[in-house]
């Protein structure tokens, strides 16, 4: 009887081990996404290089989508999410980044958002950006 209890408890620390492997896998992945964002997040505006972010995206994607074995885990599907939903808002910067956005451009957008800066738009910090939210728009992440 002592062994068998002693088996279930041994079979159950090696069950626990290999989800963590399995679960550490796949936050490694969002870890690297995650300080890629924040990196991105601390660039000034006007230094910000999308065609690096859309790269170093769907770089992160490609790691995560090379753990197919782990796609039936729900962390996993987090993770593709937040991903997916940073690399939908790049076209958006984008777009905001052109060169021919003028002033009145970004007073409107300010408007719009409720996100009002004192400085010129070229050396705000993209976080200031991220954290701008749109009505019906979600977090400014692509997220809700």
């Amino acid at each position: 009887m002592y062994q068998l209890q002693s088996d279930q408890h041994f079979l159950a620390a090696v069950q626990a081990e290999a989800e963590l492997k399995r679960l550490g896998q796949v936050y490694g992945v969002y870890a690297e996404h995650a300080d890629n964002v924040r990196q991105y997040s601390q660039q000034l505006w006007a230094d910000l290089d999308i065609t690096r972010m859309v790269i170093g995206t769907d770089e992160v994607a490609k790691k995560l989508r090379a753990l197919t074995n782990l796609k039936m885990l729900p962390v996993y599907e987090a993770v593709e999410k937040e991903i997916q939903g940073f690399k939908n808002s790049l076209p958006l910067m984008r777009d905001l980044k052109n060169d021919a956005l003028r002033k009145r451009h970004w007073d409107q957008l300010m408007a719009v958002t409720g996100v009002h800066h004192s400085c010129a738009v070229s050396c705000c910090l993209v976080n200031s950006c991220q954290n701008a939210t749109m009505p019906g728009h979600g977090n400014g992440r692509g997220g809700s």
